[in-house]
């Protein structure tokens, strides 16, 4: 018995994905945010396995009075294969935290950008702001486990472009307030430190970030 000839003619290839969604017709590959300690400094890339990151955490003081930029994150990961990101939903899970002095009402949100870096630069593909947080109580934390969903534009990458998973935290502390107010970020693939958080469940510290692809079909 012979084969048909679509099964017999090779083809480019073959991309793996951890989970499908085939209402939408895209593949999603799960990353995880991940720093090294390099000699030269801190170096952060995206993995596709669960590595013990160092260090494990970002964090800032709070400024007065507006929501400012507080932690700026650029986590990458650069193709060997073409490959078209996009076309659905991107699925962010990460950790942050508040540490608030007394009397204080600290602040925080998140902000999750998608983007291509090629030979003409950046441009970024997806972008979404998480809830805003705040924390009055101390002196004492606050943690927060949160589910961040970014729509990806399609856009094909080549041999050689960057994916970068940008991750920020903005934050205020209240003008003229008594105490600091912290906003912690974490980003270890291991989750080797858990939390109990707002909804008093345990829960890690890595970020992930299911990012979906174009399946051919």
């Amino acid at each position: 018995m012979s084969l048909p000839n679509q099964f017999l003619i090779g083809g480019g290839a073959i991309a793996s994905y951890d989970w499908l969604d085939l209402t939408s017709g895209v593949g999603y590959r799960r990353y995880y945010p991940c720093a090294t300690s390099l000699t030269a400094g801190i170096g952060y890339f995206l993995s596709t396995k669960a590595l013990d990151s160092y260090p494990i955490a970002a964090y800032a003081t709070l400024d007065q009075g507006a929501a400012t930029l507080e932690i700026d994150l650029d986590f990458d990961i650069t193709f060997n294969v073409p490959s078209i990101v996009g076309g659905g939903e991107a699925f962010i899970n990460l950790k942050h935290a508040i540490w608030s002095g007394a009397g204080d009402t600290n602040n925080v949100y998140p902000v999750i950008n998608v983007i291509h870096v090629g030979t003409g630069g950046e441009a970024v593909i997806g972008t979404a702001q998480g809830v805003t947080r705040a924390f009055a109580g101390g002196p004492a934390t606050e943690w927060y486990r949160e589910c961040i969903k970014v729509a990806i534009t399609k856009k094909k990458f080549v041999v050689g472009d960057k994916l970068r998973f940008n991750v920020q935290m903005y934050g205020w502390k209240p003008a003229g307030g008594g105490g600091n107010g912290v906003t912690y970020l974490w980003h270890d693939p291991s989750t080797r430190v858990t939390h109990t958080d707002i909804l008093d469940t345990t829960s890690g510290t890595d970020i992930t970030f299911d990012c979906p692809f174009v399946v051919s079909v």
